[in-house]
């Protein structure tokens, strides 16, 4: 979490971080003020590189990598406010959905869309296509009055 923090400060924030992990440093914490050092001194040499890299990637792999960050930064919005373990559940559960949501799309739209054409295109026309007319002969046509009746009812 604590390195999409960094992501989000702006440039004119950074010698004030510096200041912060010198300070945190001679306060005692020295990895907590070595990390922030660290860190503020590699922002500014990695950023031109980064950059770069995700300039010559292709547009598919830059939304991957957009949706990767997004899905990060909602997992560390929601164990702040809600807790690791809750974080937890509702990363596993959006993880589960979106795996059924692709399977679907992969496997069963293609089946269902196939299903839908041969039907479309092989369909036997049934007596509300035909609009028959005329009364049907022997037993159908007392079978059918006998409906007519009942429905009247």
């Amino acid at each position: 979490m604590s390195m999409l923090f960094w992501t989000l400060l702006p440039d004119q924030m950074l010698p004030l971080v510096f200041v912060a992990g010198g300070l945190i440093f001679l306060l005692g914490w020295r990895s907590a003020g070595v990390g922030l050092v660290g860190t503020v001194l590699a922002m500014p040499l990695l950023a031109p590189v980064v950059e770069a890299v995700i300039a010559a990637l292709p547009p598919w792999i830059t939304l991957a990598i957009l949706a990767v960050v997004a899905f990060s930064l909602f997992r560390a919005a929601a164990a702040l406010l809600l807790g690791r373990g809750a974080a937890d559940y509702i990363v596993g559960r959006f993880a589960f959905e979106a795996a059924r949501f692709a399977l679907t799309v992969l496997v069963v739209w293609p089946f269902r869309a196939a299903w839908k054409l041969l039907r479309a295109l092989f369909r036997y026309p049934g007596p509300r296509e035909l609009h028959l007319q005329e009364p049907l002969p022997g037993r159908l046509a007392m079978h059918n009055r006998k409906t007519v009746r009942q429905r009247r009812r």
